[in-house]
């Protein structure tokens, strides 16, 4: 169920799910605001972006409500076998783990309330690109502190050591996925049309609008 061994939690399948499905939302308006700043997709608009912003809030709140449902069960429960887990983080990464739930919730929750934060072309250049960083940040913390315990702990003595391990390993993986999802994700997109001429619902789809 995890990587700490003798853990588990039966909403840890869908609290990762959650956070994958969040930070593809935010690649899936990158994309989305690259090509139609390049002028690819002429007929996306700011009731299209508007849906995406309403995606990335909605799943935003629902990322948050699967974190605070485990979070809170076993703090409730207090069971030593399940608090585990949470100690570990609190003990070394106390600030990483509450930051990780500041970027992942409040800001989008806040950021993109209304609509008119939706369609704003700005904001949502700024939002997307950090959720995906945020969400890297959350499986972070669902790694590190089981896999590297002593990347940032207490010593004998009660000193805390602040070390989160961020390193060449930590730095580079992340760049090198970028870039090889780049590479794919637009060489396969010069192989089609953007634009799905014979979609029956494509006219729809183009007369979009929110109210």
């Amino acid at each position: 169920m995890s990587i700490d061994p003798h853990w588990l939690s039966t909403l840890y399948g869908w609290y990762c799910f959650a956070s994958m499905f969040v930070g593809a939302l935010a690649a899936t308006t990158c994309i989305v605001l690259y090509l139609k700043e390049e002028g690819y997709l002429p007929m996306v608009n700011e009731n299209h972006f508007q849906d995406l912003g309403k995606f990335i809030f909605a799943f935003s709140i629902f990322w948050t409500y699967l974190w605070f449902s485990q979070f809170m069960l076993i703090w409730y429960g207090n069971i030593p076998e399940e608090t585990a887990y949470y100690k570990d983080r609190f003990d070394s990464y106390s600030f990483l783990f509450w930051f990780n739930w500041f970027l992942n919730f409040i800001v989008p929750f806040f950021a993109l309330m209304t609509a008119a934060n939706k369609r704003n072309i700005t904001l949502l250049k700024f939002i997307a690109p950090l959720l995906l960083l945020s969400h890297w940040l959350d499986y972070y913390l669902m790694v590190i502190p089981g896999a590297v315990k002593n990347a940032g702990y207490v010593d004998a003595n009660g000193v805390a050591i602040t070390n989160f391990g961020f390193g060449l390993m930590e730095i580079g993986l992340p760049i090198a996925y970028i870039g090889f999802f780049i590479l794919v994700a637009f060489s396969e997109l010069q192989k089609a049309s953007l634009i799905p001429v014979n979609h029956p619902f494509i006219k729809e789809s183009m007369t979009h609008h929110v109210q």
